[in-house]
């Protein structure tokens, strides 16, 4: 069994990947899915607790099935 908090840090890293494959900004991510920068960075970094619309939300604005946040990928794109 995984430890506390394992799919946080999936779902935060995940969104991260494809936040950076669509070479999107924080900030362009924030104003695309109408969150706070401030809480998407703590997604990001697994430090957040995220509720469905706002993924939802994540997902729409990076064009991705919001089951593609939930998959670990082999590959992550370049910083």
């Amino acid at each position: 069994m995984k430890k506390h908090g394992a799919l946080l840090k999936l779902v935060g890293e995940n969104i991260l990947y494809y936040r950076k494959l669509r070479r999107f900004s924080l900030e362009k991510l924030s104003v695309r899915s109408k969150l706070n920068i401030d809480f998407i960075n703590r997604v990001e970094r697994g430090l957040m607790n995220i509720s469905i619309v706002s993924l939802e939300k994540i997902a729409i604005a990076l064009n991705v099935e919001p089951k593609e946040f939930f998959i670990t990928h082999a590959k992550k794109p370049e910083e």
